[in-house]
């Protein structure tokens, strides 16, 4: 009996020693548990951290980079300015239609120097350009026009070139060769006038045809003895328009000069009809038999416009010197004038006069109908009278 007792107790000794190392074993377990768990926190708020201070570090660096750029912005600004790149100021002039093709040794840091640049269109056209900072020399007008009439192509105008004499100068400029060419129509009688007008015309419209920015730097004229001029009148524009300005700029050299000593003409020579479109390039105004005096407004001329053939005169900028109408501002907009005259407002800005609005400039024959004025023009005297009535 005692002895199975003792077993008994034996084997609950042994169960118990085994429940209390499995209890210290669990206890030890989650201990760790927790020390593990402790550790991740701490594993997970260093992870936080490091990025934190990454992206910390990165926001610095962006920050700096962009106080840099906003400081050198403007001189960078300054530079493309005053110091655009060569490429761009040839095309701002003639066309993206240019190619860097050599460079000489004196080039700087800033592209500033000496240049060989091959136009695109027809690469055997190449020509001479210098830079210093905004200051460019090119003589690519007259190797164009060199190249394009030496290898022309049409018929008609190889016919007209053979009218021309041609030039070739050379001038010297930061140690480089610049081209200078030039094509002369010279002609020896008032009555040829027509055909050197309409020939240099044509021969410059084909230039342009290839080109449309070359034609008001081409050196295309026709001469008459002591006179040398050119056409400048958009292509394609009235022929007629043409010979009308031109005649009449002749009769303004001839005025000037009396007689031509190369050719011996005079103004006695030259045709009625031809004399009456003569007329100064400006007019002095005198209203009310009171002369418009120079610093006393600040257009005190009326100019002749060739494009209408006209002398053309600002009704705002004269306002001023007339009583017989007023200019207001737009309640409604700021931007707008109105005419006030005879207690009707017109609206300014129109192309030409109707019931509601007027232009901002009139002819004189206009402004004589209009306002009901009295014009006189003295075209000796490069004045023009302007009597209101009362």
């Amino acid at each position: 009996m005692k002895k199975e007792e003792q077993e008994m107790t034996q084997e609950e000794k042994e169960e118990f020693r085994e429940k209390l190392v499995k209890s210290y074993q669990e206890l030890a377990n989650k201990e760790k548990e927790k020390k593990n768990k402790g550790k991740h926190v701490v594993i997970l708020l260093n992870h936080t951290l490091s990025v934190c201070l990454k992206l910390l570090a990165a926001l610095i660096v962006l920050t700096f980079v962009g106080a840099l750029i906003y400081a050198f912005a403007p001189f960078h600004q300054y530079n493309q300015m005053y110091n655009p790149s060569l490429i761009n100021n040839l095309s701002n002039m003639y066309g993206n239609h240019f190619k860097v093709i050599d460079k000489e040794s004196n080039i700087d840091r800033k592209g500033n120097g000496t240049y060989r640049i091959q136009y695109k269109p027809s690469p055997n056209l190449v020509f001479n350009a210098y830079k210093n900072k905004n200051d460019l020399k090119n003589d690519f007008p007259s190797q164009f026009t060199k190249y394009y009439f030496e290898n022309c192509d049409n018929s008609e105008i190889r016919e007209l070139l053979k009218k021309f004499k041609f030039t070739e100068t050379y001038e010297e400029y930061a140690g480089i060769s610049f081209l200078h060419y030039s094509a002369v129509y010279e002609i020896e009688k008032y009555s040829q006038f027509e055909d050197a007008l309409s020939t240099v015309k044509t021969v410059k419209e084909y230039l342009c045809s290839i080109n449309r920015n070359i034609y008001y730097d081409c050196d295309v004229t026709y001469k008459l003895g002591g006179y040398c001029a050119s056409v400048y009148e958009l292509p394609g524009s009235d022929i007629n328009h043409t010979f009308h300005l031109g005649r009449r700029n002749y009769i303004s050299y001839l005025k000037k000069v009396g007689t031509d000593e190369k050719t011996g003409i005079t103004l006695s020579q030259i045709p009625e009809e031809d004399l009456v479109l003569w007329c100064p390039d400006k007019l002095y105004l005198t209203i009310n038999g009171k002369d418009v005096e120079p610093g006393q407004f600040s257009s005190y001329t009326i100019p002749y416009i060739s494009d209408i053939e006209n002398y053309s005169l600002s009704i705002v900028t004269f306002a001023p010197f007339f009583q017989n109408y007023q200019i207001l501002k737009d309640e409604n907009d700021a931007n707008k004038r109105l005419l006030l005259y005879q207690d009707k407002l017109y609206e300014i800005g129109s192309s030409e006069i109707t019931d509601q609005k007027v232009p901002y400039s009139f002819t004189l024959d206009e402004f004589e109908s209009f306002f009901n004025v009295e014009i006189r023009k003295d075209y000796e005297k490069e004045r023009v009278y302007i009597d209101i009535k009362q």
